[in-house]
C-alpha cells in the first residue's frame, strides 16, 4: 500500500476506502473485537479504538509528529495482523461440511 509520507489518518482514510470498496468484508468484525480485545470505547470508529490501544495514555494533541504518526501505524498493522490472526484461526476452528 502506498499514501505518501506516514499519516494515521491517510492510512485509515486508505484502509476504510478500501474496506467499502470490498463490501465492508476486509474490516467486518474489528470493532467488536478491539472491543473485546482491548477495552476500547465500543462507541468509538475502529480507527479511534486503536488510537486508544496505541496510546493508552490519552488523546494525542494535533498536529501529530511524525514519530507519532509512524508509531500510531505501526501500532495498527500490529492490530490488523492480530485481527486477521484471530479470523483464520476462527475459520480454522469451524468444523467443515461436506
Amino acid at each position: 500500500m502506498y499514501v505518501g509520507r506516514i499519516n494515521y489518518d491517510a492510512v485509515t482514510a486508505y484502509l476504510n476506502g478500501y474496506d467499502y470498496a470490498c463490501g465492508g468484508a476486509l474490516l467486518n468484525g474489528l470493532r467488536q473485537w478491539l472491543t473485546d480485545t482491548n477495552q476500547v470505547g465500543q462507541n468509538l470508529m475502529w480507527s479511534a479504538q486503536v488510537a486508544q490501544v496505541v496510546f493508552p495514555a490519552g488523546r494525542l494533541t494535533e498536529p501529530r509528529s511524525e514519530d507519532e504518526h509512524r508509531h500510531a501505524v505501526a501500532g495498527l498493522f500490529t492490530l490488523l495482523e492480530e485481527f486477521f490472526q484471530h479470523l483464520a484461526d476462527r475459520d480454522d476452528a469451524t468444523p467443515k461440511t461436506g
